[in-house]
C-alpha cells in the first residue's frame, strides 16, 4: 500500500489555481475594485455606489436590483432601506415603499426621512390627512425642514382649511430662504383658478433657485395637475 503521495496531485493544483484566481475574476465582473479584498463590504460599497449611478440615469429597476442585493448584506442600513422605498415609489408600488419606510421607523422612530417618505406617498395618494400627519412628524423631528412646512401647507390647502393654511403661510414669510414662499402662493393662485399669477411665481421661483430645488417644489403641484409642464 502506497503512502504519503497525495491521491489526485493534478486535481489539487487545479484547486488552488481556482481558488487564487477568485480575486481577478470578482474584479472582471465588476464585483470589486482591481486590487481591493473581496470581501462583503467591499462588494456591498460596489453594490450602493452602482444603485446611486443607476438612479442618476433614470434606470430604477436596476437601481432596485443593486438596492436589494446591498440590503441582503446590511439590512440595518436606514439611509439605503430609505432610498429603496423611494425607488418604489417612483413605480407606484406603494405597499412595498411603506414597508420599508415602516420598518426604518420600528428601529429608529426619530427618522424624519422615512416619516417624509410615509407622507409622499400618503400625499400622492391624496390621503391630506395622513400626509399632514407624517409631514408634521418629520417637521417636529427636524423643525428646520422647511420642505415638511411646505407640505404640510400643501395638506392644509388641499383639505380647504384656511386658518391652517394662512397660519404656516404665516411661517414661511418669516424666512424665504427655499422656494416654500414662491410655490406656497402658486398653490393658492393655482386653487383658485388664476393660472397666470400661478405660473408668475414659479418662474419667479426658477430664476431664484437651482432647478433641482424647485422641481422637487414643483412636484407637489404637478400631482394636483396645475403645472404639468414644470421640469
Amino acid at each position: 500500500m502506497k503512502t504519503g503521495a497525495p491521491r489526485h496531485p493534478k486535481r489539487r493544483g487545479l484547486r488552488s489555481r481556482l481558488f487564487s484566481a477568485l480575486p481577478a475574476l470578482a474584479a472582471g465582473l465588476g464585483l470589486v475594485t482591481p486590487g481591493a479584498a473581496a470581501e462583503p463590504a467591499g462588494i456591498s460599497a460596489t453594490l450602493l455606489t452602482r444603485a446611486h449611478d443607476r438612479l442618476e440615469r433614470g434606470e430604477h429597476a436596476a437601481a432596485l436590483g443593486s438596492l436589494t442585493a446591498y440590503l441582503a448584506t446590511r439590512p440595518d442600513d436606514s439611509d439605503a432601506r430609505v432610498l429603496r422605498a423611494q425607488v418604489y415609489a417612483l413605480q407606484n408600488r406603494w405597499e412595498l415603499a411603506e414597508e420599508d419606510l415602516r420598518q426604518v421607523l420600528t428601529s429608529d422612530p426619530a427618522n424624519a426621512r422615512a416619516e417624509s417618505g410615509l407622507g409622499e406617498i400618503a400625499y400622492r395618494q391624496n390621503r391630506f390627512a395622513a400626509a399632514y400627519d407624517h409631514y408634521s412628524g418629520a417637521r417636529q423631528i427636524r423643525p428646520d425642514d422647511s420642505f415638511a412646512g411646505y407640505m404640510m401647507f400643501m395638506c392644509r390647502l388641499l383639505q380647504d382649511q384656511p386658518e391652517e393654511t394662512a397660519l404656516l403661510l404665516e411661517r414661511m414669510e418669516a424666512g424665504r430662504k427655499d422656494p416654500s414662499w414662491h410655490f406656497a402662493h402658486a398653490a393658492q393662485a393655482y386653487r383658485k383658478g388664476d393660472t397666470t399669477r400661478g405660473d408668475y411665481l414659479v418662474a419667479a421661483a426658477q430664476r431664484m433657485w437651482p432647478a433641482a430645488e424647485t422641481a422637487r417644489y414643483a412636484r407637489p403641484l404637478i400631482d394636483q395637475g396645475w403645472r404639468v409642464d414644470a421640469p
